[in-house]
């Protein structure tokens, strides 16, 4: 089972990005990286204190200070009114941390920050699918032009012929350099650079939705399960990914079933709740306010309900070393994920506690999972 670590980033109260937060975190994803963590993840949050509107900008920072451990962000791919900037920025990523990123990508659920953006809430699942599929387009292609109902690209772009949202650019001899084009502006262009990896970064779909789990195994992409859903749920939908991927004619073993976890490791037990317990619970109570656990879930939540001991049993793995490679290897046999990542607490827990955790799991619970 791969492992890696997850930074949402708005999980309550900690020290703001002036002082020091981002020092921190590069540190904890350097010391992760130099104990073999296979992942790090930053969350896209907008509005929020302590929050990361722009992973993108971090992620590069946090390949200057490792040296193998693959980095992912989870951008809102919606919320951007120039997809071509999100194409140029993570293939200049990629090339940057040379073919390490993973690309995390996600429709979004916060409503404010769509309302800031000027963009629909409403439209936010046509246009992530549109958005994700010109990227990838222009990452594989040379000169191409696309016209969709979100994304037209260059701007003088033509709809093909064929009706088709994109085409790639026709060879008319004689061959001319760009310096001798003059002043006609083609309908054709190249997006660039291009990334390291051939033939693109491995795309990792965020969410609970089933139009997000359904979308994702029709196009062989990995999937990211949040950290919000039971045991039951969790099960039900990874069964659900599963099965579709089957139904498109892939196989589950070339994707990533990947989960965000609440996982949290400690010699003493009782330590390790009292250093995560108000965060987690915090951060569920931001979830139940804004209606994503409910989303997520598929039921209402009595306020009774959000507290730390009624959900710890099917959603958090918190205690020592034996405890979470129990829970671990149980989530594993039951879902057949393959690929966990443990949500960091941070801020909210000390930068202390965040790297002794890292080095605790590494010693004790990751060589369990690799048995």
């Amino acid at each position: 089972m791969r492992v890696g670590i997850y930074y949402g980033m708005d999980l309550g109260a900690g020290p703001g990005p002036d002082e020091g937060m981002y020092l921190e975190i590069a540190e904890q994803v350097r010391a992760a990286d130099r104990a073999g963590v296979d992942t790090a993840w930053i969350g896209e949050t907008h509005a929020r204190e302590g929050g990361c509107p722009s992973p993108q900008v971090v992620l590069p920072a946090l390949g200057g200070v490792t040296q193998a451990i693959r980095l992912g962000a989870l951008k809102v791919l919606p919320l951007d009114r120039q997809p071509m900037r999100i194409a140029e920025d993570f293939a200049q990523i990629d090339v940057q941390l040379n073919g390490r990123l993973n690309f995390g990508v996600w429709e979004g659920s916060d409503a404010e920050a769509f309302s800031a953006y000027g963009q629909d809430f409403n439209q936010r699942r046509e246009r992530f699918e549109e958005v994700l599929d010109f990227i990838l387009v222009a990452w594989t292609n040379d000169a191409i032009a696309y016209v969709g109902e979100h994304v037209t690209f260059p701007g003088n772009a033509v709809k093909p012929m064929d009706g088709s949202r994109w085409e790639r650019a026709p060879f008319t001899p004689p061959y001319r350099p760009q310096w001798e084009w003059g002043d006609w502006v083609p309908p054709h262009l190249a997006v660039t650079p291009k990334p390291v990896q051939t033939p693109r970064p491995p795309v990792y779909v965020y969410g609970w939705s089933d139009a997000a789990i359904d979308f994702a195994a029709r196009c062989g992409h990995s999937f990211l399960f949040s950290p919000l859903e039971s045991g039951a749920r969790l099960r039900q939908k990874i069964g659900r990914y599963t099965r579709q991927l089957v139904a498109a004619g892939r196989s589950p073993s070339e994707v990533d079933v990947a989960v965000i976890r609440d996982v949290w490791v400690h010699e003493d037990p009782a330590t390790a709740r009292a250093q995560v317990a108000p965060v987690i619970e915090g951060a569920f109570r931001q979830a139940h306010g804004d209606g994503s656990l409910a989303e997520a879930e598929g039921r209402r939540f009595a306020a009774a309900e959000i507290a730390y001991d009624s959900l710890a049993d099917d959603r958090f793995m918190v205690g020592d070393a034996q405890t979470v490679v129990d829970a671990l290897k149980a989530l594993q046999a039951d879902t057949g994920a393959n690929h966990v990542v443990c949500r960091m607490p941070f801020p909210g827990v000390t930068h202390a506690e965040a790297l002794d955790f890292i080095g605790t799991f590494e010693r004790h619970v990751h060589p369990m999972l690799l048995a």
